[in-house]
């Protein structure tokens, strides 16, 4: 394998070799059915977490330098590269859009550039999507993305929502009860029947009890509040003990909730976005916010479009006491009153695509230069006023699609439509720190929904700390009967891209949650033969460590729910699907709480 180039002239862009070319059997066009570079079906199970079209194939080593850039102070242009090094991977095209497959048309009519890829591997299974009837209609999953023309932003005024619900007491779950529809308790199964020794238990859960549409209802995002859980889907959100099930408060929304962010605000608040219309035709358009410590409903307002070709928000991004809603062009309001803070913001030729966050921090994907020959770079910016602070520009050839990490700032980048894929750590003042190394393996990345475009921060199957990434590898099948995937946990030096570690899944998937109390935890997914349940490994390196082994009896729940969302929080493993069935004849579960 050949060395990454020498450093370009200072000033501009550098001018990378070309990337190695994929291994025999990486497709060389888009599929007729699923996304580009979306492998066949396995032969076993959906994977624990984020299932989707089917386990793509081993990724292909890494290839040559990507980029060689400089960050700039503003929107300027680079300088002296840092030492880049990516690897061959089946990216999808597009600039703006991660998400969106090759196949689809750039988008509709006066969109800023063509539709993006989908990131390193989307394996989301595609539920309900509607063809376009005109090029300014799209429907999608029960959701209208419509264009129109502008309108004066409105008043912050108080919601239509009803006031929250107190809830009776609870069955705590322990396997001891007659599994009937007390609270916290799916009626009339007993998911903790048949616990062996050195099981976890089922502490609580709660089947469907809302009457959804035959599409079914989106789930959101879960929220954790001392105490509490947060679940939301449909038109309810409801806050759960998070030891014990039972219902703190209930808060029904005249409308369907439509998008929702992933972390919560300032002083416990959340904005959510609520449809302005009941039916699949309302738009996604309306900003709710809730007072999570007390399930009070606060400010509402419809967003004003910023430009003729706004549509439904997209996704929700927030930072302290701001929330940013994203379309085709974003709007940010002020967390506590609702007032606006900024909105489409264009620095010389470029504009922003998309935002991801942290508590404290909030970044920028731009897009810069005409739609068709757009180039990306990242920014931080003041989450008040939408100043940069900094900008990163990246080589005209490379497009970022995904941001793994805020803190500390971790990159999924793209080479053309089909070339290559590279991961890239950035230091806190903008500058690039390191690249994986040559010849390492594309992680296992589930990120976001196949077609429809989806956050920058959509990607699950990651987790970090300061001085480390730590990622799963591309799971195996076994080769016994019955026997089910199995992969590593990767850990990666952040200041240098090298791998510090491998630790070996010992016959079982794992999938990285989140760092905590020195240790990295991963939820296992289930096989035909093995329960899913969740481990933990130093930091430092070694064996997964069992913390939690579900009952056997929930094993055919875990492997039919649709695109899991899980979280490890307090000692307990918490589990929905990211989509309720609405089916008359099935009563799914809505959420689980695994402990000890």
């Amino acid at each position: 394998m050949s060395q990454p180039p020498n450093q370009p002239p200072q000033g501009g862009f550098g001018a990378p070799q070309d990337p190695q070319t994929p291994p025999a059997g990486a497709p060389q066009g888009p599929p007729p059915g699923p996304p580009s570079g979306a492998p066949q079906p396995p032969q076993g199970p959906p994977p624990g977490v984020q299932p989707g079209y089917g386990y793509p194939q081993t990724p292909p080593p890494a290839a040559e330098n990507p980029y060689a850039t400089q960050p700039t102070q503003g929107y300027g242009y680079p300088g002296q590269p840092g030492q880049p090094n990516p690897y061959g991977q089946q990216p999808q095209p597009g600039y703006g859009y991660p998400g969106q497959p090759p196949q689809q048309p750039p988008g509709y009519p006066g969109a800023p550039g063509p539709g993006g890829g989908g990131g390193p591997q989307n394996k989301q299974k595609l539920m309900l999507i509607v063809g376009a009837a005109v090029a300014a209609l799209i429907v999608i999953a029960g959701g209208v993305y419509l264009v129109s023309g502008g309108e004066e932003e409105p008043v912050a005024k108080p919601t239509g929502a009803a006031d929250p619900s107190a809830a009776p007491s609870v069955d705590k779950g322990d396997g001891k009860g007659n599994g009937g529809d007390a609270p916290g308790r799916d009626g009339g199964a007993d998911l903790n029947a048949g616990r062996q020794p050195g099981d976890s238990k089922v502490l609580w859960n709660h089947a469907n009890d809302v009457d959804l549409p035959s599409g079914g209802g989106k789930v959101m995002p879960m929220w954790f509040v001392g105490d509490t859980v947060i679940h939301t889907y449909y038109k309810k959100m409801t806050a759960y003990g998070a030891a014990d099930g039972k219902k703190r408060w209930e808060l029904p929304f005249p409308t369907e909730v439509c998008v929702a962010p992933k972390t919560v605000g300032k002083d416990d608040k959340i904005v959510i976005g609520v449809k302005k219309t009941n039916g699949e035709s309302g738009d996604c358009n309306q900003l709710q916010q809730v007072d999570l410590k007390t399930g009070k409903a606060g400010w509402r307002k419809e967003v004003a479009k910023e430009n003729l070709f706004d549509g439904d928000v997209e996704d929700l991004v927030v930072s302290g006491d701001t929330v940013v809603a994203e379309r085709t062009f974003p709007s940010a309001f002020r967390i506590s009153d609702g007032s606006k803070l900024f909105g489409d913001v264009r620095t010389a030729g470029c504009r922003r695509d998309g935002f991801a966050s942290s508590a404290a921090k909030m970044l920028t994907v731009d897009a810069c230069g005409k739609p068709d020959q757009a180039t990306s770079q990242l920014s931080e910016i003041d989450p008040v006023t939408g100043r940069t602070k900094w900008a990163w520009k990246v080589d005209p050839k490379w497009t970022i699609k995904r941001v793994l990490s805020v803190d500390p700032i971790v990159l999924y980048l793209e080479k053309g439509k089909k070339e290559a894929g590279n991961i890239s750590f950035i230091k806190p003042n903008g500058t690039l720190g390191a690249q994986l190394a040559v010849g390492e393996e594309l992680p296992d990345l589930q990120c976001g929904w196949a077609i429809l475009k989806s956050g920058l921060q959509d990607c699950s199957g990651v987790a970090a700390d300061q001085n480390t990434l730590y990622v799963s590898s591309e799971p195996k099948s076994g080769s016994g009967l019955g026997s089910g995937r199995s992969n590593e946990i990767r850990a990666y030096d952040v200041s240098t891209g090298k791998r510090k570690w491998t630790s070996k899944g010992d016959g079982v998937a794992m999938t990285p949650l989140k760092v905590e109390n020195g240790s990295v935890f991963a939820y296992t997914e289930p096989s035909y033969d093995k329960a899913g349940g969740l481990v933990k490994v130093p930091v430092a390196g070694g064996s997964p460590a069992p913390v939690l082994r579900h009952p056997a009896s929930v094993s055919a729940i875990e492997r039919t729910m649709f695109s899991k969302r899980i979280a490890y929080e307090g000692g307990r493993l918490f589990m929905s699907s990211d989509r309720i069935s609405g089916k008359d004849d099935e009563k799914p579960q809505a959420i689980l709480a695994f402990g000890n």
